[in-house]
């Protein structure tokens, strides 16, 4: 009967460690798992950026290749329209120059009529005088009117010439323009759009590398307080455990 006390005591003093224990190997794995819990949101928000970073330039290459693909369509489109332009002035210039050659030739035709006219009149007005015209003066007269019609031939032959080739250069000045025209502007429409999509790539690759350094930041915060979490729990113990 007299041991009773004594037994009392020492489970009452076992009770109180064991609590104590129980609460530290708590804090413990409290800590520890808050750890645990740092450092696995540190990774995720690592890889989302990671994730973010990679969809950025995928989206800036879609809209870089969109650019550049509106661009070559206008530019294309551009091209057919000036050489259809070309071609339009170059069949018109085809149709102009065989209707000035017909009307150049039914000129030379009337002249050489006018010229023969011409000379029969001679001949009727020397002959009705009684002069001959195969000799002197009415010989004289005939062949300077002759000579005079060959001349003027001459001169509408080489006239409707240089205005053909005239007529054809012009022509062939003007679709160049055209052509020369449309291959200007789709080079514009082409050099721009690739000025832009180079823009947007640099947009894309900034705003990926903003991510990437964004979700850094975040794991090494998050290994931070992850190493504090550890390291607090176990301040706490020593603490405990020396009080």
């Amino acid at each position: 009967m007299l041991t009773s006390p004594v037994r009392v005591s020492t489970l009452n003093f076992n009770w109180g460690w064991a609590l104590t224990g129980g609460k530290m190997v708590w804090d413990l794995f409290s800590g520890y798992k808050q750890s645990e819990n740092y450092q696995q949101a540190g990774w995720e928000s690592q890889q989302i950026a990671q994730q973010n970073a990679q969809g950025y330039l995928e989206f800036g290459q879609m809209n870089a290749d969109a650019i550049m693909g509106a661009a070559h369509n206008t530019a294309g489109s551009i091209l057919r329209i000036g050489e259809e332009n070309a071609a339009a002035v170059e069949r018109a210039t085809e149709r102009n120059l065989a209707l000035y050659g017909l009307q150049a030739g039914e000129e030379q035709r009337r002249h050489v009529y006018a010229e023969k006219m011409h000379a029969g009149q001679i001949r009727a007005m020397a002959g009705a005088s009684g002069a001959q015209t195969n000799t002197g003066s009415p010989l004289l007269y005939l062949n300077s009117q002759v000579y005079e019609g060959i001349r003027q031939r001459n001169y509408l032959i080489v006239k409707h010439e240089e205005t053909m080739k005239s007529m054809r250069a012009e022509g062939e000045d003007r679709a160049h323009i055209f052509r020369l025209t449309a291959q200007e502007n789709a080079h514009v429409v082409v050099a721009n759009a690739g000025l832009q999509a180079e823009v947007a790539l640099k947009q894309a690759e900034l705003q990926s590398q903003q991510a990437l350094y964004a979700g850094q930041q975040a794991y090494t915060q998050a290994q931070s307080a992850s190493s504090g979490a550890k390291w607090g729990t176990l301040g706490n113990l020593f603490s405990t455990a020396l009080g």
